[in-house]
């Protein structure tokens, strides 16, 4: 566009006319689907009783003037917790505020993972790699192990940390400014502050990446990376030794070192690291993934194949379209059922097939077309929603969901590739996402476990090999990923559909899929309410209750599942500061721990100390109706002290 000199359209809509192309259509994309997600997956916890609620407690409790590591147990770092309680003390005591710090938190991650992406394959690219992120990783429904539950924020914070190392590293290999090298140094240490493995990951990336620049000079190189070591020691030791000023290193080591309750997990199974687990996981998640693939590659041949017809309109856009469309349908019903269902699918596909030839054979109108297309689109969506919310099993799970054999592929493509790899203009920043995604996931002999915090990386490098591969071989490789997104992305909001469930405080609201855990919640926090109880102690989970009712534990602990307290010497210290600070009303929340050992086991089993101290020293008050986990019942009970 060009304008006369003296014209008289003003500054800024020159300007705004001269720079409105820059505007990036693919990261509008990903922040609309951002967005989409968001709004579908607010409030919705699929396990409120478990270790959700410390998350909320402890920072509740930081606020109160407690302190970390001495009147609080805590395992990780302290600075997600801290700046969680400076959230509350801005925005006020509302559940509500961790849902806003996660969803900045995975903005955050987005739009790194999108930078990160585009700078190793191509903006396209970037948008189908943050966008998977975003469906398997941020708002994933029915698990603890995402970016917006309030679960792990420790993981979360410590993750976009690592995210801006990695960005500094690439930065530096292509500036060799040492003002990237300090930033990098200073988000690793940030990144041990909040979860001292993601540190440790961090740091040893970000020295690989530094020495894999080319700068010919040794001592240079031994330089800087002393300069990374010490600036991120600095980072990390600094506020711990503050902390050590009011606890003592001795305890701060014991706290973020807790061998019990990791040994505990490790017995169980829930921890196994053992050679012969990690071959069965590799195995079952890989015959996963090749049978949705090969559903999804059926289902691009079938949509190929019908958007040729001579009888489509012949516009290039609206045969894609038709492709696309008819290639997630057959997918989604090709996954989530079972082969009966599947063919009967088959059929009522041809019969819509023989009702779009009809329409375009015979009708002139191209809108009224159009409005038969939209009807019976409509239609089948309608079939294909009602369909997924009646079936209780699936035949696989959703495409591209758990790759735990991905790390020893991408190892086997930089070990056969390095001479490529090393040569490569970003060379720093492929060989750092390697070695984070490696030594993060080595604690589990190397694969992805929690999938979605451990995987952005791993994620990152998947989508960098297939666009090499996509580039090489002309293959309609973006294709598979859309329509694997799609159908995966529907089934995440199909799924968080069914979260009707509400579980009202004045401090906020959660919402779940069980009626009956919903309503023994709200009983649960009408009775605390009215009781006008201050102290309440949750055992051996639910600490959410605390926070939804402004009250507060007088332990220590703000969890007790197995291994918290190990021993009976551990038990009878526990009773004795009960003893002292007797709680005004304990909610006894018998879940069983299906994972401990074999078969489900109950909370007295592992503490029976605790269990007869609360049932046999303290009135019952209330009882919720049995509620069902699993295949087993338990119960929510409130005890009050006679």
């Amino acid at each position: 566009m060009i304008y006369i000199a003296n014209s008289n359209v003003s500054a800024f809509k020159k300007h705004l006319a001269k720079h409105s192309w820059h505007i990036d259509l693919w990261l509008s994309a990903v922040l609309i689907c951002f967005v989409l997600l968001a709004w579908a997956s607010w409030g919705k916890l699929a396990h409120p009783i478990f270790d959700t609620g410390q998350e909320t407690e402890i920072a509740a409790r930081l606020l109160a003037g407690e302190r970390p590591y001495r009147d609080l147990q805590i395992s990780y770092g302290p600075l997600a917790y801290y700046v969680n309680a400076l959230a509350l003390l801005i925005f006020g005591h509302q559940m509500e505020v961790f849902y806003t710090v996660g969803l900045v938190l995975a903005l955050t991650a987005t739009l790194l993972v999108y930078q990160l992406t585009k700078q190793l394959t191509n903006t396209p690219w970037a948008t189908l790699c943050t966008v998977y992120v975003l469906i398997y990783c941020a708002f994933t429904p029915g698990g603890l192990w995402n970016f917006i539950v309030p679960y792990s924020y420790g993981a979360m914070y410590a993750t976009v940390f690592c995210l801006l190392a990695l960005t500094a590293v690439d930065r530096y290999g292509c500036t060799r400014k040492i003002e990237w090298l300090v930033a990098a140094a200073l988000t690793c240490g940030l990144a041990g502050l909040a979860k001292q493995e993601y540190g440790v990951a961090a740091l040893v990336s970000v020295l690989v990446g530094l020495n894999l620049c080319s700068v010919k000079d040794l001592r240079a190189r031994v330089g800087r990376s002393l300069l990374v070591v010490v600036v991120t020691g600095a980072c990390v030791l600094v506020p711990l030794a503050l902390l050590a000023q009011q606890v003592s290193w001795a305890k701060l080591q014991m706290s973020m070192l807790p061998f019990s309750k990791s040994q505990i997990f490790t017995e169980s199974g829930l921890f196994d690291v053992s050679l012969a687990k990690t071959l069965d996981i590799w195995k079952s998640s890989f015959v996963n993934f090749t049978a949705t693939t090969l559903v999804v590659i059926g289902a691009m041949v079938v949509g190929s194949w019908f958007s040729k017809r001579e009888w489509l309109p012949r516009e290039r856009s609206l045969r894609i379209f038709i492709e696309i469309i008819t290639s997630v349908a057959i997918a989604w019903f090709g996954i989530l059922v079972r082969f009966k269902i599947f063919a009967a699918t088959f059929l009522l596909i041809g019969v819509t097939i023989l009702l779009v030839r009809w329409t375009f054979s015979s009708l002139e109108s191209r809108w009224l077309r159009i409005l038969i297309l939209f009807i019976l689109a409509i239609t089948f969506a309608s079939l294909s929603l009602s369909l997924s919310q009646r079936l209780t099993c699936c035949s696989y799970g959703r495409p591209l969901d758990n790759m735990a054999w991905l790390l020893p592929m991408l190892v086997g493509w930089f070990v056969l590739g390095w001479k490529k790899l090393v040569q490569h203009r970003h060379a720093p920043l492929l060989w750092a996402l390697l070695v984070f995604s490696v030594l993060l996931n080595a604690r589990f002999l190397f694969y992805i476990n929690f999938y979605a915090l451990y995987a952005v990386t791993a994620i990152l490098l998947f989508f960098t090999l297939l666009y090499h591969l996509a580039v090489r071989t002309g293959a309609p490789i973006w294709k598979y990923l859309l329509i694997s997104l799609l159908v995966g992305g529907g089934m995440n909001l199909v799924e968080f559909g069914q979260y009707r469930y509400a579980v009202h405080s004045p401090h906020g609201t959660i919402y779940t899929k069980d009626a009956d855990l919903a309503l023994a919640f709200n009983q649960t926090i009408h009775y605390i309410n009215t009781s006008g109880a201050t102290s309440v102690l949750t055992v051996p989970a639910g600490a959410t209750l605390n926070f939804l009712t402004a009250t507060h534990s007088p332990s220590q602990e703000t969890i007790f599942l197995p291994g918290v307290l190990p021993s009976a010497e551990a038990e009878q210290e526990f009773l004795a500061r009960m003893q002292k600070n007797p709680p005004d009303l304990i909610v006894y929340v018998d879940v069983p721990f299906w994972w401990l050992k074999k078969g489900y086991q109950t909370y007295a089993e592992f503490n029976p100390l605790i269990d007869d101290w609360i049932t046999h020293q303290h009135r019952l008050v209330y009882s919720s109706p049995n509620l069902v986990f699993g295949d087993k019942e338990w119960t929510l009970r409130i005890y009050n002290r006679d």
